[in-house]
């Protein structure tokens, strides 16, 4: 089925040539480096990850604008089309090897889809692909766009209107990825220590972690403004480093005995 929407013949003799995984390792390492380089798709075009691979197609479909859906997917496969009615538009991309790259296959770029039918693209653009899109904004500063810059940008460049909030979780993704998460920053700890001792003689490194709670649960209750009105209980804990962790929340009519009762048998 697949083998008849798409022809090699679209490309001619001047295709992108399809990689092999099974070249060496050094093409291996070489695929393991390879950045975004622009949202062209093409049959050979190879992807970090299945996930990557929907996010540069959705880029694409964002520059190109135009929307796409994924009739078919699999952990090795992926196939999207142009939801135009009758619009040749396909790609088709599987997995390469265990390491979860993923490879465009087959395409078909060609639209035959209207105008309404392509006014949907921004719907696309999911908190993942606006972070993709700003990563690159986010290298070698500390701060980068802010949420409202954000948005300026996607509907200036893209004709993308988002929300703040949408934005906001943009760019904490961008931040992200850019500049590597604190829970990435963290587990590199005992690799940063060990290195610390081994290059300079003499060096004493000492890292302690805590495994569980200080012995105190502190319980309370609070008012709830709105609308619906009720209370708001709390439970929280102090960890070993002094800071305050959350136990438990519930949302009921008032502090009464009954609404006490049903929290601490949870808690």
């Amino acid at each position: 089925m697949l083998n008849d929407l798409y022809t090699p013949a679209l490309f001619g003799k001047d295709a992108p040539p399809v990689f092999n995984d099974r070249r060496g390792t050094g093409v291996d390492t070489a695929l393991a480096d390879i950045q975004y380089e622009g949202d062209d798709i093409y049959v050979g075009h190879v992807f970090k990850s299945k996930t990557d691979c929907k996010i540069k197609l959705a880029i694409h479909a964002m520059n190109m604008k135009f929307h796409f859906s994924t009739p078919r997917s699999s952990p090795s496969m992926l196939l999207s089309q142009c939801v135009g009615i009758g619009c040749p538009w396909r790609v088709y991309a599987v997995l390469l090897d265990a390491s979860g790259k993923f490879q465009v296959r087959q395409a078909k770029l060609i639209h035959s889809c209207t105008v309404d039918e392509r006014c949907n693209y921004h719907k696309l653009a999911t908190t993942q692909v606006i972070g993709e899109i700003m990563q690159s904004r986010f290298v070698g500063i500390k701060r980068g766009p802010t949420a409202a810059t954000i948005r300026k940008i996607l509907l200036n460049e893209f004709h993308v209107n988002v929300s703040y909030w949408k934005a906001w979780r943009a760019r904490e993704l961008a931040m992200d990825h850019a500049m590597g998460t604190m829970v990435g920053s963290s587990s590199l700890i005992p690799a940063y220590l060990a290195l610390l001792q081994s290059s300079n003689e003499g060096t004493t490194c000492f890292l302690q972690r805590y495994q569980s709670m200080r012995k105190v649960v502190v319980v309370d209750g609070t008012s709830l403004k709105g609308k619906f009105g009720g209370c708001l209980l709390t439970a929280s804990a102090q960890n070993g480093n002094f800071q305050v962790f959350p136990l438990a929340f519930a949302v009921v009519d008032s502090e009464n005995d009954d609404a006490w009762e049903c929290f601490f048998q949870k808690l």
